[in-house]
Order: C-alpha cells, then sequence, then structure tokens
C-alpha cells in the first residue's frame, strides 16, 4: 500500500501499511488491512468486493464505502477492514489494489484542507516449490568429496517437475538427475545431492541452473539458478593403516605353519597397500600371500592375508613384515603432488625345532661344511659280486696295473723269451 501523506496529526492510520501474501497453489488465505479514523473525515472508495478473479477475492467490512465510488462519514475512532482472500491456481506474482481518498470534515461537515489520496494494496505470489538457493561447502581437502543436500519441499497441490542444468565445475549433482526431470509430489519433499570436488587450493565458485513446472496444462514454468561455493584446502586427513602380529609357536624345521595377519585402513580415505620386504622373509622360509584386490582397501575396512613359515634350521624367529599405504585419490586430482605413503609393520615370532644347527636369532647365518660329520658306511662280512672290496689308489705305486704287467712278463721268461729280458744289459 501507498503511504499516507506525513502530518504532525495524521487523518487516519493503515495498519499493516501493505498486505503480502505468498500463498500454496491449491490453498486459500485470507489477510485484513484496518484504516483507523483519528478525526472526522469523509472516506470515498472503489469496492472490489463485488468483483472476484481466480486468484484472489476481496471484500470490505466495517464503516467502509459502498460501491465504485461510494462514499462514508467516519467520526474519530471509525474503522474500515478490507480482506482480501487469496486462492491462486496457477503460479503468477501479482499485485491488486483498492484505491481511496480522505478528506477532513470540520464541525459543519465542510471540507478542510487537502484530500489525502491512497490505497489498500496486495502483493500475491503463488508458492509452489521452496528450496534454499545458495550452498557453502566449506573447506573440503583436494581430492576429497563434499556434500550437502538440496532440499526441494513442494508446497503446491499438485506434483512439480524439476530440473537441474549446468553444475559449474568443479562443483556437481548427480549425474542421474541431470537427463531427466525430478518429481516432488504433492505437499512433499526430497532431497537432492549437490557435491563439491575441489581439484587445486583456495576458494572455489559457481552456478547451476534450475526451472520447475506443475504437472498440469498450465505451461507455466519458473526458471533460476543455484550459488554454489567452497574452500579447497590443500591438508590432507591422515593415513590410518595398522597390521595385526601372529606368533607361530613351535615349528619342526621342514614342516610348514599358517597364519593369517589383518591389514586395518582407519583413514577416512581409501588406500593401497603393498608389500616391501617379501624377499628378506623369503631367506628366512616365510612366504606372503597374495594381498586381496590388489591391496586395495576401502576406508574403515580391513583385508586379510596369510604369511607361511617353513624353517630350514632351528632358532628363533623374531622379524617383521614390512606394508607401506598410499593414498587412493581420484583422477580429478591427478595433477596434484604425489599421495602421502606411510610404513607400518606386523610382527612375526616363532621357534623351529629340529636336529639341525641353531639359526643366529632368525638372522640367516651359515654353518662350515667341512664341520659337517661325514656318513659311513657298514663292511659286508664276505665279499659278493654286488660288494667287491674297494682298493684305494694310493699315491706313488701302480695298484692293480702293474700286477698285472709283472704277470705277463714271467709268461714270456717261460716261453723263452731270456733275450728279451736281457737285452737291456747289453746296452
Amino acid at each position: 500500500m501507498s503511504t499516507t501523506l506525513a502530518s504532525v496529526d495524521p487523518l487516519f492510520e493503515v495498519t499493516p501499511a501493505q498486505l503480502s501474501s505468498t500463498t500454496a497453489i491449491g490453498d486459500e488465505e485470507t489477510h485484513t488491512a484496518t484504516l483507523v479514523a483519528n478525526r472526522t473525515m469523509v472516506l470515498t472508495g472503489t469496492s472490489h468486493g463485488e468483483n472476484a478473479d481466480s486468484e484472489t477475492t476481496a471484500s470490505f467490512a466495517g464503516t467502509c464505502p459502498t460501491g465504485w465510488f461510494g462514499s462514508v462519514t467516519m467520526q474519530a475512532g471509525d474503522t474500515c477492514e478490507f480482506t482480501w482472500t487469496t486462492h491462486p491456481t496457477r503460479m503468477q506474482s501479482t499485485s491488486q489494489s483498492a484505491s481511496f481518498t480522505a478528506q477532513e470534515l470540520d464541525e459543519a461537515g465542510k471540507p478542510v484542507g487537502e484530500a489525502i489520496l491512497s490505497s489498500f494494496a496486495l502483493e500475491l505470489t503463488s508458492t509452489v516449490l521452496e528450496f534454499e538457493s545458495g550452498y557453502n561447502f566449506g573447506e573440503v581437502p583436494v581430492g576429497r568429496t563434499g556434500a550437502q543436500e538440496l532440499r526441494l519441499t513442494n508446497r503446491a497441490a499438485v506434483d512439480a517437475l524439476v530440473s537441474l542444468s549446468n553444475i559449474d565445475a568443479p562443483f556437481a549433482v548427480d549425474e542421474r538427475l541431470l537427463g531427466e526431470e525430478l518429481r516432488v509430489p504433492a505437499r512433499s519433499s526430497i532431497e537432492v545431492p549437490l557435491y563439491f570436488w575441489p581439484t587445486a587450493a583456495g576458494p572455489a565458485s559457481g552456478y547451476g541452473d534450475w526451472s520447475y513446472r506443475l504437472d498440469d496444462d498450465t505451461g507455466d514454468k519458473r526458471s533460476g539458478y543455484l550459488r554454489l561455493s567452497g574452500t579447497g584446502n590443500a591438508e590432507q586427513p591422515p593415513i590410518d593403516v595398522s597390521a595385526t602380529g601372529v606368533d607361530f609357536g613351535e615349528v619342526h624345521v621342514g614342516d610348514t605353519a599358517d597364519r593369517t595377519i589383518t591389514l586395518t585402513n582407519s583413514s577416512s580415505d581409501d588406500v593401497a597397500i603393498d608389500a616391501l620386504n617379501p624377499v628378506d622373509l623369503g631367506l628366512l622360509g616365510l612366504s606372503l600371500g597374495e594381498l586381496p584386490d590388489y591391496g586395495f582397501v576401502p576406508a574403515g575396512e580391513s583385508i586379510t592375508v596369510t604369511i607361511s613359515w617353513k624353517p630350514t634350521k632351528a632358532g628363533t624367529l623374531s622379524r617383521q613384515a614390512l606394508f607401506a599405504a598410499s593414498r587412493l585419490l581420484p583422477a580429478r586430482a591427478a595433477t596434484e603432488p604425489a599421495p602421502d605413503i606411510v610404513e607400518f609393520a606386523a610382527t612375526l615370532a616363532g621357534t623351529a625345532v629340529g636336529d639341525g644347527p641353531t639359526t643366529d636369532g632368525g638372522g640367516g647365518g651359515t654353518t662350515d661344511p667341512a664341520t659337517k660329520p661325514k656318513p659311513t658306511q657298514p663292511k659286508p662280512a664276505h665279499p659278493t659280486p654286488e660288494t667287491q672290496p674297494v682298493t684305494e689308489n694310493l699315491p706313488g705305486t701302480g695298484g692293480p696295473g702293474l700286477a698285472w704287467g709283472l704277470g705277463i712278463a714271467l709268461a714270456l721268461a717261460a716261453a723263452g723269451g731270456i733275450a728279451l729280458l736281457r737285452s737291456p744289459r747289453r746296452r
């Protein structure tokens, strides 16, 4: 409503100064403005009480003029009430008013001073969808995801169809929501996820387009945009990983004992885990099974790995299986520096028992072959074809070959071969 002319003693007062109605489509609300006369005056106005459209109905009550240009004399303290009933049936914003003039009267009923022109006014906005138009995600570590819920509330008595599009990076909405209209049932609410994926440190801002329409035949449509903001934080949350240890107990040399160790990721990010010293463990007869899913461990979850020990020497085992965990960041953060790497260990203990030499505390070591006793073989009582006596060749003798040569010489001598034997002496 337009304001009245200022005066030391105003002729009348209107409360409230202006009517404003935000009414859901399909609902009905009533709003009233009251004019109070401070002195005797004549009120002339245009009544809309007999007119009505699909959105509003107006009426006067009390000491009010009737007819289009009806007039009424009001005494100090008299009131005129103007009532506006809103019942919107479509999406729109409109302004409506009922104009009037007030003229002061003296004791004789004669007009005094200037007539004051004013009006009762109504600003009507029909309501369908209600939601916040701005979202700040605060600080989010680079490479991680910040999320908020866009809550859409349909106040209307008809279903609303909503579209979201053109979301500026690094902000996003579920891709499934970009290619189709979202249905928000009448008198109901739904929540739509919004995301902030910072790829660099510092503040970021963006926008997203929205539009909606009623699921009816009016064709009315409204549109606007979302304001999105957030700050990328270069500091990352810590990597928190751990491993259980095992005690193999007593294991006989040559036997194999299997145990399991559990690797737990208590971080807020997914990690990849690698074994660091499988070769060193293998030298002690220890073998580590394959890490499930190539060592991928989601945030807050664990994996179990088998570790086997087949000792080759007696002694005490006291070693650690070493691992490294690295944070897994999405591809959108691939341009950032390499993620942090954290090392952790699983303690391995046990005792190898057997007849072999003792190891040096599980640290390996060698035994001189020369100090190892040689096995002995029992001698048979009587030679047999399968077990002939072994004659060792001694240094400086001919052995069996020399005896065979002498036998040949004696035979030649007996056959008259003396000249052969003597021939060397003629030299």
